[in-house]
């Protein structure tokens, strides 16, 4: 059968986002982005002892896609390959794994409009589908969530001695805030770097996201900008 014949659709694209894990246990949290919507999997451990082959292959994603994991040297270098599976894309390979049971999900997900101009209100705070996976026979099933528990803040909350209130840059709301999106691109950047603001031409920004707990850390910048702005006055 020739390939414009195929049954199946074609394979969805998505971007990976964060992908968040703890030393104190093996259960992972994996987050992609298709089209504008944001797809969160919780993988737990427990829902695949059942299955002492499944398991096996998710313990092995999950100590492959550790940060300071580190593939085992080859014995003959001189034998290296390219494409050798030493130094393949581990994290994605996981990412590939974990998302099979929700492919039917993501072809239902309209597409990037091209005629629509998203903003950072569109990235930042997406609609949220939230999955599990369990153990049916041999293979991983997809499970709903209530996504309306476990969201992560978005942002940092200051505390009262460092408002903003009278600092020295303008403050924009995230819907003032657009993004400038490729032409191929299938989902919003989980991550978005270059942004431009409402009625500022065509200036490019680099947008800086914080997270809960980045307190500390914008206390201290926050303090300094305030400082080289008093001394430029």
């Amino acid at each position: 059968m020739s390939p414009a014949m195929s049954p199946h659709p074609p394979h969805p694209s998505y971007e990976i986002g964060y992908t968040h894990s703890s030393e104190r246990n093996t259960d992972v949290e994996l987050n992609v982005h298709v089209g504008d919507k944001h797809i969160q999997l919780e993988l737990l451990t427990a829902n695949f002892e059942a299955s002492p082959a499944l398991l096996e292959e998710y313990l092995l994603h999950v100590k492959h896609s550790d940060p300071e994991y580190l593939p085992p040297f080859l014995e003959n270098p001189e034998d290296f390959d390219d494409d050798d599976d030493e130094f393949a894309d581990l994290l994605g390979e996981f990412y590939e794994s974990a998302m099979k049971p929700l492919l039917p999900l993501f072809h239902e997900i309209p597409p990037l409009d091209p005629d629509r101009l998203y903003t950072l209100q569109d990235c930042l705070y997406p609609e949220r589908q939230m999955y599990t996976l369990q153990v049916a026979g041999d293979e991983f099933v997809s499970v709903p969530l209530d996504p309306t528990k476990g969201a992560r803040r978005t942002g940092v909350e200051l505390p009262a001695s460092a408002k903003l209130d009278d600092f020295a840059f303008p403050v924009y709301r995230p819907d003032e805030i657009h993004l400038r999106l490729a032409d191929n691109a299938v989902a919003l950047p989980p991550q978005p770097r270059k942004v431009y603001i409402k009625g500022k031409g065509q200036d490019v920004c680099f947008f800086k996201q914080l997270l809960a707990g980045d307190v500390s850390m914008t206390v201290t910048e926050t303090f300094y900008v305030r400082k080289d702005s008093c001394r430029r006055a």
